[in-house]
C-alpha cells in the first residue's frame, strides 16, 4: 500500500493563512481547478485576500488570459472563511502558510488533527515539521 497521496486524489484544498503567501497559494489552487478554502483568524487579512483575488481575476480577464466564463468558474472554486473547521473538514490537502512561530504552529497542527486526519504540508521549513511531530494527535506510532 502506498503511503503518499497522488495529485489525482486531491479535489479540495485548504490554505491556512491568508497573508501575502497564503492568499496567492489559494488563488493559484483555485485557478488550477481545485475547490479551495482560504482561512485566517484575522478578518482584515482575510478581507484583503478576497480583494486581491477579485482584482487579480478581473485583471486576468482584462488581459484576455481568462475568459469571463473561466473567471466565474475560478471565483466559484475559492471560498474565504475565518472558520478553520469549515476550511479543513473536507479538505484532501491542507497547506499551512502562517507566521513562523513554533508555538502558534503547534496549536494550529493540533487543531487541524482534531478536525481532519488528511495529509497536509507543514509549511516551508523542514525543521519545523520535525519539531511539530510531537504535537500531532493522529500521528502513527
Amino acid at each position: 500500500m502506498e503511503d503518499h497521496m497522488k495529485i489525482e486524489d486531491i479535489k479540495q484544498i485548504a490554505v491556512i493563512g491568508a497573508g501575502n503567501m497564503g492568499h496567492q497559494i489559494a488563488t493559484l489552487c483555485a485557478m488550477k481547478g481545485f475547490r479551495t478554502f482560504c482561512t485566517d483568524t484575522d478578518k482584515p487579512t482575510l478581507d484583503k485576500a478576497r480583494v486581491f483575488f477579485d482584482d487579480y481575476i478581473a485583471s486576468r480577464v482584462d488581459k484576455q488570459k481568462l475568459t469571463a466564463e473561466e473567471a466565474e468558474k475560478v471565483k466559484a472554486s475559492l471560498s474565504f472563511t475565518q472558520d478553520l473547521k469549515e476550511a479543513v473538514q473536507s479538505a484532501d490537502f491542507v497547506i499551512e502558510a502562517i507566521i513562523e512561530v513554533l508555538d502558534i504552529k503547534r496549536v494550529l497542527f493540533s487543531n487541524i488533527d482534531k478536525i481532519s486526519t488528511q495529509a497536509y504540508n507543514p509549511g516551508n521549513k523542514q525543521f519545523l515539521y520535525r519539531e511539530l511531530q510531537d504535537c500531532r494527535c493522529n500521528k502513527e506510532a
